[in-house]
């Protein structure tokens, strides 16, 4: 699931903060990256592990007011939506996942059964139109129930403020995760079918294919080539004066000539694309325009030398 556009977007991140602290090292930088990468795939776990505790707390809520019910010698008019949670097909397989049971069992939880988030978040699931929606239809095959979380997860848990703040208290490296993970999460439920096991791997922290040294080759180019680099946007790009030029823009300029430079079978319209984006999120409003142009410039004059051939 770390691929190259969340290594990018970690790599940038890493690179600011190498330049912030004078006593960085390029050695200290890449070890930051390598645990905000896996601190990504931690909370990919984490998130899936969230689904699995719902299901556990819908489950006593739901046996709670069952037992309650017996007390008062009383017949329920309906059937609790917690109980409709408490036996949704996808959580149980989720719960029954060996790889995500071991995350658990090693890792410190988030959210605890008896936590007030928790609670909220099964408040939000069973008052839900689309949990009235699903009871209403009576369809109970694994495929409805599966279509179920996925909805509820995308429209109650992608955007959520107070689980926003429970993550960025709890790691630094999930500040700006959230939607790429959520992303990752959805892909997960919506390739789960009834034929799959406790045994099912989940996404692994690298894709086949992917270059798990990507992010640190990248970091290092753009490091140990910082002088040419900057030197290079310099002297291409006339009136350049970096007081003048956001440092955001400067650092995603030097990154995405690195990776020019390094990664010659990444196409250049890929490379643009991805730090042209970047920029129109983490810097200034017209950072995106600026940065074509003086990547468009830099990389004209670099063919024409015959420095790069793509």
């Amino acid at each position: 699931m770390i691929n190259r556009a969340l290594t990018r977007l970690k790599t940038v991140q890493i690179l600011y903060a190498h330049y912030q602290d004078e006593t960085s090292t390029l050695y200290d930088s890449l070890k930051e990256l390598e645990k905000s990468l896996e601190a990504s795939h931690e909370l990919y776990l984490h998130m899936l592990a969230l689904l699995t505790d719902v299901r556990y707390y819908a489950e006593r809520r739901a046996e709670s007011i069952e037992l309650r019910a017996q007390r008062l010698r009383t017949e329920l008019e309906e059937k609790p939506y917690d109980a409709y949670l408490a036996e949704n097909k996808l959580l149980l397989m989720l719960q029954e996942n060996k790889e995500l049971e071991a995350f658990k069992a090693h890792r410190r939880e988030l959210w605890a059964v008896g936590d007030t988030f928790l609670k909220r978040v099964v408040d939000l699931f069973v008052q839900s139109n689309l949990m009235g929606e699903y009871v209403a239809r009576e369809d109970r095959s694994f495929e409805a129930d599966r279509e179920l979380i996925r909805a509820l997860y995308k429209q109650l848990l992608t955007e959520n403020e107070d689980m926003d703040e429970i993550l960025e208290e709890q790691s630094i490296y999930w500040n700006d995760d959230k939607d790429i993970v959520d992303s990752f999460v959805l892909k997960t439920i919506k390739r789960l079918n009834e034929k799959d096991n406790e045994d099912t791997p989940l996404l692994q922290a690298y894709d086949e294919g992917e270059d798990p040294e990507f992010g640190a080759k990248l970091l290092t180019a753009a490091i140990k080539r910082c002088d040419e680099l900057r030197d290079m946007m310099s002297e291409r790009v006339r009136g350049w004066d970096f007081s003048r030029v956001a440092l955001m823009d400067i650092l995603i300029m030097q990154l995405a000539l690195a990776e020019v430079l390094t990664f010659s079978e990444i196409p250049l319209n890929v490379t643009f694309n991805e730090y042209i984006n970047m920029a129109k999120c983490y810097s200034t409003p017209k950072s995106g325009h600026y940065i074509n142009g003086v990547l468009d410039s830099i990389v004209k004059g670099l063919k024409a030398e015959g420095v790069i051939a793509k």
